[in-house]
């Protein structure tokens, strides 16, 4: 099959699955793709059959997802297509509630959804309707017309339409269109939260978790993270994952927070997937299964989650859940480093120091070095430390080496510990101090440091 008539009957089938093609319009369709497919291949192509009493078997037709509906931000259910038509044209369901749908990035109006778009009536154009007021303010923040989105907000939620409560308490939470003001984003949460708005009942809880507009109150934090994500919302599964993962507002079950996390990363959530990773990983809540943890590192790195990308780039660097493949760690060490984060740019100036899977340059790994330690990761400022103590990609200076070696130290690091006593004892940087030397070196052998171990047997006792 050429690329031109697979993508033909893939679109084919999308058609179908969008509903604008019905149950015989795809058959028919189908069968001239095949025929013409047959021609290409030199085939003949097969004859109508002939006319019998009994009808022929339709041939089987791809599984049509089912249509996820929210209406005023409470979930009502999944529905089959038709499903969803009867309760349209039964008033139940407007053109703007929210519709998904398995293969969407994410929500839409259901009047915007080509299989459904046919079935609304023209949209109001009532100044004074709630729903054509909160679009009205939705096409207002687009524009970044806060004042104008505030105002519709406004009108909408004194009909009391959870929508529009939600939004102008959102519009104060984050001071647009408006002052800042918590306590009154939470009067609107709770108002359109207590209505079944699932946003609202997830903003809601972070007010409480963060103590934003009200006192700090953890356990009211799960209360309505889980009301919000009993409906699906995935922010609120993310969040309800992590009270159960350390504890917070409820006892700690590990099992609670895997089960919470799968549902928010099936949903796409990064953060969520990098989560189950981790559990995976660690055993903790399910079963070990390091090539399970690989499998949501990757969907997570993939969406630009920094820790799931570092994860990654460890995994493969040892080889764990996955082939060992130092290119590829170095790859996925380079995406976090350039976020930011601290353990993948010292990991990545180890690679660069070593040579492994890059030319080994010396210069690059102080750099990512110096970016790890000035965030405080201990082993990028010991590793610092021994490029200033040897003069290894920067000018040698051991007062540097020492006062990387030091912070290093504060944070219990062992070989930090040793190296710090190789400067008291070779005056290198500091005052020459053999009880000084001793001390550092018994706080690494301490830890288990081999060459602290040796230094303490040939110093001289005193």
């Amino acid at each position: 099959m050429t690329e031109e008539m697979e993508k033909n009957f893939k679109d084919l089938e999308e058609l179908y699955k969008l509903g604008m093609l019905d149950a015989e319009g795809y058959a028919f369709q189908k069968k001239q793709l095949e025929d013409e497919m047959a021609r290409e291949n030199g085939q003949a192509t097969s004859t109508p059959p002939p006319i019998s009493s009994e009808a022929a078997e339709p041939p089987p037709l791809p599984e049509m997802p089912k249509i996820h509906v929210s209406v005023g931000g409470k979930k009502i259910g999944e529905f089959e297509r038709e499903e969803v038509i009867k309760k349209i044209q039964a008033g139940e369901i407007r053109r703007d509630a929210r519709v998904w749908k398995k293969g969407m990035p994410d929500w839409v109006d259901a009047g915007n959804l080509p299989e459904l778009e046919d079935c609304f009536g023209p949209p109001s154009d009532s100044a004074n309707d709630a729903q054509a007021l909160t679009k009205k303010g939705n096409d207002a923040i687009d524009r970044k017309d806060y004042a104008e989105a505030f105002n519709c907000y406004s009108k909408a939620a004194e009909q009391g339409y959870a929508d529009g409560q939600y939004n102008l308490g959102y519009c104060y939470y984050a001071g647009e269109g408006t002052a800042k003001d918590f306590a009154k984003a939470v009067e609107l949460f709770r108002k359109a939260a207590d209505q079944g708005h699932a946003k609202a009942q997830r903003h809601l809880g972070n007010c409480y978790n963060n103590g934003e507009g009200v006192p700090q109150d953890k356990a009211k934090a799960v209360y309505w993270y889980t009301k919000s994500a009993e409906q699906g919302d995935v922010y609120a599964q993310y969040n309800l994952g992590i009270c159960y993962d350390n504890g917070e507002g409820v006892p700690q079950d590990k099992a609670k927070a895997v089960y919470w996390y799968t549902k928010s990363a099936e949903q796409g959530h990064a953060g969520a997937q990098s989560s189950l990773g981790f559990c995976y990983y660690k055993g903790e809540g399910v079963p070990q299964d390091k090539a399970k943890a690989v499998y949501w590192y990757t969907k997570s790195a993939e969406q630009g989650d920094a820790y799931a990308q570092r994860n990654l780039g460890i995994r493969y660097n040892i080889g764990e859940g996955v082939p060992q493949d130092k290119a590829k760690a170095v790859y996925w060490y380079t995406k976090s480093a350039e976020q930011g984060d601290a353990v993948a740019q010292s990991n990545l100036g180890d690679c660069y120091k070593n040579g492994e899977s890059v030319p080994k340059d010396e210069a690059k790994a102080v750099y990512w070095y110096t970016k790890s330690a000035e965030q405080g990761d201990a082993g990028a400022q010991s590793s610092l430390g021994v490029c200033y103590y040897n003069g290894e990609g920067v000018p040698q200076d051991y007062a540097k080496a020492v006062y990387w070696f030091t912070k290093s130290v504060e944070q219990g690091h062992a070989r930090a510990q040793y190296y710090l006593g190789i400067c008291y004892i070779g005056g290198k940087g500091v005052p020459q101090d053999i009880t000084k030397a001793r001390y550092w070196f018994t706080k690494s052998a301490e830890q288990g440091d081999a060459d602290a171990k040796g230094m303490l047997y040939i110093l001289p006792r005193g």
